[in-house]
């Protein structure tokens, strides 16, 4: 769900399917798509490295370089399916960084799905509310509708959540003002 009046946007749930071939500990394999998604969605919403004009890095610190938590991340469904490896002996295969890989562009394409009516095609990731707010401001004044923006120029350390509206997974309730339905 996106708040068009704020540009946060709330990620309910997360459906993910991997194929790690036989598992052989399948409790480990869940732990690591976990933290793979976890990874993925702080990739997509909230991470950005950033530097000052001297070249130090601005967000050395858990103060300013935010990560996900179990608070703003959204529910996770697995699946799974399996085919196992010929290139091993029991049929096994990674896991570890498939969910990290392919989970942020999962979450980004949902936000630009959920804005597809404004013309909207890109928000450079991390997607802030700020950054969402911009692009719907941009596509209602006929501004290009958000199409390929760079809404923060390089180097700017971007806002905070208290600038930006808040976290992604934020609780706000859906309302009137909300777009789309269930990013997954």
């Amino acid at each position: 769900d996106i708040d068009k009046g704020t540009g946060q946007v709330k990620v309910r749930r997360m459906v993910a399917v991997d194929d790690c071939g036989v598992r052989i500990n399948p409790m480990i394999v869940e732990g690591q798509i976990h933290g793979g998604l976890t990874e993925g969605f702080g990739i997509a919403f909230m991470e950005l490295i950033t530097f000052d004009d001297e070249g130090n890095c601005i967000g050395s610190n858990f103060m300013d370089y935010l990560i996900p938590t179990a608070w703003e991340t959204p529910r996770f469904e697995l699946g799974e399916t399996v085919t196992p490896s010929p290139h091993h002996p029991i049929g096994a295969k990674g896991v570890g960084e498939s969910a990290t890989v392919g989970s942020p562009a999962a979450y980004v394409n949902a936000v630009i799905d959920a804005l597809s009516h404004y013309g909207i095609t890109n928000i450079d990731m991390p997607v802030t509310s700020a950054k969402v707010w911009e692009a719907i401001q941009a596509a209602k004044a006929g501004d290009g509708g958000g199409r390929e923006q760079r809404l923060e120029k390089p180097g700017a350390s971007g806002p905070s959540h208290a600038e930006s509206g808040g976290l992604p997974g934020g609780s706000k309730d859906s309302g009137p003002d909300q777009i789309g339905g269930t990013p997954s």
